[in-house]
C-alpha cells in the first residue's frame, strides 16, 4: 500500500519522538533503452557513510504481473553501467525513513516535491485496507491512497525531475 502524504509530515514526526530504525539516501539513474514499461535502473544507497549500489530490472511478465529483480552490484559494475545511462532523464535521490509500527514496516519516503509512505501489507490485510493500522502521528497527512498509480513511479519521478541533479557516481 502507498499512500500520498503533506510534506509537513517530517515535522509532526520530530515532535511527536518517532524513532526511525534506519534513513538513507538513494540514488536513481535510468539506463538507456529504459520505459515506463519495462526499465533498467542503478542505484546507489548512502547510509551511515557506507555506499552499496544495486541494479534493478522492471519487466511485465508472460502472465501480465509486473515483476521487479534487483541485485547487488560492485563500485566498478556500477560505474561501466552509469556510462550507459539515458542523457534524457535526470538522475534523482530521495530519503528513506523506515520504522515499525503494529507489527508492520513502513518506509517514508521523501522525494523533491511529495512524500509517500509505503507500508508492507500482509496479503490477509491487502482487502481491508479500513483496518489498516496507520500511525497515529502521520494519519492527520494523509492526502490519499496511489498505490499503482504511474505518476509516482520511479521512472516517472525520473522525467518530471526539472532540473539537473548532481552526478550520481561513486
Amino acid at each position: 500500500m502507498e499512500l500520498r502524504l503533506k510534506d509537513t509530515v517530517l515535522a509532526l514526526a520530530e515532535k511527536n519522538a518517532v524513532t526511525f530504525d534506519s534513513e538513507f539516501e538513494v540514488w536513481y539513474t535510468f539506463l538507456a533503452g529504459s520505459t515506463a514499461e519495462e526499465n533498467r535502473c542503478i542505484r546507489r544507497r548512502v547510509q551511515k557513510g557506507i555506499t552499496t549500489c544495486s541494479f534493478a530490472r522492471r519487466f511485465t511478465q508472460p502472465n501480465g504481473e509486473v515483476a521487479i529483480t534487483e541485485r547487488v552490484i560492485t563500485v566498478k559494475e556500477f560505474n561501466a553501467l552509469h556510462s550507459q545511462r539515458d542523457s534524457s532523464l535526470t538522475s534523482f535521490s530521495r530519503v528513506r525513513r523506515c520504522f515499525f509500527h503494529a507489527d508492520l514496516y513502513f518506509e517514508l519516503d521523501e522525494h523533491k516535491d511529495f512524500m509517500m509512505l509505503q507500508a508492507e501489507v500482509p496479503p490477509e490485510m491487502e482487502a481491508r485496507t479500513a483496518e489498516f493500522p496507520m500511525p497515529d502521528w502521520c494519519a492527520p497527512f494523509v492526502l490519499r491512497e496511489i498505490t499503482g498509480e504511474p505518476q509516482y513511479s520511479l521512472y516517472n519521478t525520473a522525467i518530471k525531475e526539472q532540473k539537473a541533479s548532481a552526478p550520481c557516481t561513486v
